[in-house]
């Protein structure tokens, strides 16, 4: 794997995750949190991102506690008790 598509892999676990965060807080307000919910996660899960992302083999975005992540693109559980845990 070339580290180009590495890096397009956590930027696009990061985008569904700040889409995730957009979609919860635009229902919780009832209207269209965009950007502010965009600024939000930023500084809310930011630097956790990033600490997860250079955490992860190169060349996947898997917490390696799926039973088979061949299958999948994205991580389902990008932040998992045991890798924070190993981030302390």
């Amino acid at each position: 794997m070339e580290p180009k598509d590495h890096v397009k892999q956590v930027n696009t676990e990061q985008i569904r995750l700040i889409e995730i965060h957009k979609w919860i807080e635009s229902e919780r307000a009832g209207r269209d949190m965009s950007d502010a919910a965009v600024l939000e996660w930023v500084a809310k899960y930011g630097v956790s991102f990033r600490m997860w992302a250079e955490t992860i083999p190169y060349g996947c975005v898997k917490c390696g506690l799926c039973s088979d992540a061949s299958d999948k693109e994205v991580c389902c559980q990008p932040f998992p008790k045991e890798r924070l845990e190993r981030l302390k």
